[in-house]
């Protein structure tokens, strides 16, 4: 397409501020209109971008380009979220770390095996902007998922809830590292109608910080002796340091304020849920 290094900017930072304005806005959406709607509203978006993309490859359009990763702001990553917040109201009562721990794999898998095949696929076709009309096709998958879940919730029970313990899976020691243990604490400690929007606020939280870690690394770098990797990888150390104090300050807090919601074994966790909701 001819692109330069400042329109490739330009798409970057796109899809970056928009990515994270409507994260906030898709949080307060989906709390307000229901996980169902919202699923079939942002699949419907991830689908027009993928097919937007694929024009303008095909007819070499910055303009629809520009378009394209406007609207996937709008299904992307609330696309993800919305993902996470499905699994934290399935879950909540029982498993939740765990059944976190295999959504974030499974979205890391998927974008990991999306990006090797880019290459062969487009080789095989001829053409980049194929790439594009597959993932229109598994958007079109994921649609028909959402609508799937949306008649599913309307035939479940409402007392129902579901555990591994009913497909007869053995429990699983749970994976309580990195976004998982964010993400399902999140879950914990926010009322289920407003888990979206808190986990819509602590996706901009962690993007954002980790943009401006970021620079300061690469600044630090920059300054170092033959821009060696020493003094960035001790700040990095030096962070995964305070971020462990950060843990034993968050697990005082949860004593002290959340009654300890956080350190509770299934069984006692189920019981003050129940007792909550009575």
């Amino acid at each position: 397409m001819g692109i330069i290094n400042a329109q490739y900017g330009s798409i970057t930072a796109c899809t970056t501020v928009l990515a994270s304005v409507m994260t906030i806005f898709s949080g307060l959406f989906t709390d307000t209109m229901g996980q169902t709607i919202a699923g079939i509203v942002f699949t419907s978006f991830s689908a027009l971008a993928a097919i937007l993309s694929a024009v303008a490859i095909r007819q070499e359009s910055y303009g629809v380009l520009i378009a394209a990763n406007v609207i996937s702001a709008f299904g992307g990553t609330p696309g993800v979220l919305l993902q996470e917040s499905i699994v934290s109201l399935w879950f909540v009562k029982g498993n939740i770390m765990f059944a976190m721990a295999i959504s974030l794999i499974s979205v890391k898998l998927a974008a990991f095996i999306t990006t090797v095949m880019m290459n062969p696929f487009a080789d095989w076709t001829g053409s980049y902007g194929d790439n594009y009309w597959l993932a229109r096709g598994f958007c079109g998958l994921s649609l028909a998922f959402a609508i799937g879940y949306a008649i599913l919730l309307q035939k479940a029970k409402q007392t129902e809830v579901f555990a591994f313990r009913k497909l007869e899976w053995r429990h699983a020691i749970p994976w309580s590292i990195g976004n998982v243990l964010v993400v399902s604490s999140v879950a914990l400690l926010v009322p289920m109608e407003g888990v979206f929007t808190a986990l819509s606020l602590q996706k901009i939280a962690n993007d954002a910080g980790q943009s401006v870690l970021d620079i300061i690394a690469g600044i630090i770098q920059d300054h170092t002796p033959d821009q060696g990797y020493q003094c960035a990888l001790l700040f990095w150390i030096l962070l995964g340091g305070v971020g462990a104090i950060v843990g034993v300050l968050l697990g005082i807090s949860d004593i002290f304020t959340s009654e300890k919601i956080l350190t509770l074994n299934d069984k006692s966790r189920k019981e003050r849920i129940y007792r909550h909701d009575l």
